[in-house]
């Protein structure tokens, strides 16, 4: 009895029919979970966002404040408040704020400079330069 006989009879296509559409449509179905897992993480990440959206702000804070920096963005502003008290608030201007970051060897690039200025840390004046504002 091992000839494809004993297969039929036992109802071994049918079987191996169903084991094999079984394994090939979980494949099928973990692969579309795992191309979609950015969406589900970044649905993670936006949360809070989310949340406040969907049930209202608790608290009523301007956007400005609400902007949490980046780690880089973090770090040049603690930076800079810290340059801008070691020199008695005499820093008015941007230029001489990052001369005196490059002197001192605090990289900024560009994003970190777009981030400083959306969250209200770097204010353009009257005449178009910009001025720290010191949170220390």
């Amino acid at each position: 009895m091992l000839d494809l006989q004993a297969i039929s009879d036992n109802q071994g296509w049918a079987i191996s029919v169903v084991g094999i559409t079984t394994v090939f449509t979980t494949l099928i179905v973990l692969s579309l979970l795992i191309s979609q897992l950015h969406k589900v993480l970044g649905l993670w990440e936006r949360r809070r966002h989310i949340g406040r959206a969907l049930f209202g702000d608790k608290d009523k804070k301007s956007n400005k404040e609400e902007t949490r920096l980046s780690w880089p963005a973090q770090e040049a502003a603690n930076s800079f408040d810290l340059l801008a008290i070691r020199t008695g608030g005499g820093l008015s201007s941007l230029d001489q704020l990052l001369e005196l970051a490059e002197k001192r060897g605090v990289v900024v690039d560009q994003k970190t400079l777009d981030e400083l200025i959306a969250c209200g840390r770097l204010v353009e004046d009257d005449d178009g330069r910009y001025i720290w504002q010191c949170k220390l």
